[in-house]
């Protein structure tokens, strides 16, 4: 059976979510070679395969979704499940022979992309997706993940509401935006410059190209019963000022809350100070 609408909560890296390795483009190009998507003073993350997109992203989450919700705690256990109902769980109503080729196609990107990962907690280089069997008689697929993948899958991680995700359709930044702001605080805002939001979302459009695709995917993402963000504006300084609904993160090691606090303590300090000018000026 599948997950359940309220278990369609896809546990992703950090790290991943944070970077260009799904782009917001669905261009293709010569594959990447230990490219640097993310580097600090804590986390890293280098990529080397074909250029990935957030349907590749979708489709890699859908598939931890389901091997959760069919084979439980046991990571050795291969995931088996039908051509159509993975399909089905990436939203596509489309089950004809051209859809499942473009699966195929997908599912041989994914096993090609090899990712090294470093946090202060593990170091991790290997596939995004192991072996794939599939029986071309009954259409059904054996998918194995990486052994090792059920470690980077407990710490570090925003829980992607993929239901919510599927819904903005091919618009490949809405889709990266909605994983980029599941990882924020949930009470705690600080803006993003648009210029920093171009480069780690991977896209190919200059800067000007860029800025109304992006408030088109804001828009995107306010709309609906369950919106991901509750306000969003881009100020003067051409900064992404927002708020946004709950989400779901995971972030256990005992490094990042005090980097992240700190920086939460500094920024209510120039918030502290600028109300204070204006109030002077008052």
């Amino acid at each position: 059976m599948s997950a359940t609408l309220a278990e369609r909560l896809a546990p992703s890296p950090l790290v991943l979510l944070r970077s260009s390795l799904f782009a917001a483009a669905e261009h293709r190009g010569e594959p990447m070679r230990n490219t640097v998507l993310v580097t600090s003073k804590h986390f890293s993350a280098t990529y080397s395969g074909p250029r990935l997109s957030q349907q590749h992203a979708v489709i890699w989450q859908a598939l931890i979704l389901e091997h959760r919700s069919r084979c439980g705690q046991d990571s050795a256990s291969p995931l088996r499940i039908r051509q159509t109902d993975l399909l089905r769980a990436i939203g596509r109503t489309d089950t004809s022979t051209p859809a499942r080729r473009w699966l195929w196609d997908k599912l041989r990107d994914l096993q090609q992309a090899i990712v090294e990962l470093s946090s202060p907690k593990h170091r991790y280089s290997g596939q995004l997706v192991g072996e794939v069997l599939k029986d071309e008689q009954s259409g059904a697929f054996e998918i194995h993940l990486p052994s090792k993948l059920a470690v980077l899958l407990s710490d570090e991680l925003a829980f992607i509401d993929l239901d919510r995700k599927l819904n903005f359709g091919r618009n490949q930044l809405a889709c990266w935006m909605h994983d980029f702001i599941s990882t924020q605080h949930n009470t705690k805002y600080f803006p993003f410059a648009v210029k920093e939001l171009h480069a780690l979302s991977g896209s190919p459009l200059a800067l000007r190209q860029f800025r109304p695709r992006l408030r088109k995917a804001l828009a995107l993402l306010q709309a609906g019963s369950d919106p991901l963000l509750l306000s969003a504006r881009i100020n003067a300084a051409d900064q992404l000022v927002f708020s946004k609904s709950q989400t779901k993160v995971l972030m256990k090691h005992e490094v990042a809350a005090p980097i992240i606090e700190a920086k939460y303590r500094h920024l209510d300090r120039i918030e502290e100070a600028l109300e204070r000018r204006g109030r002077v000026a008052l």
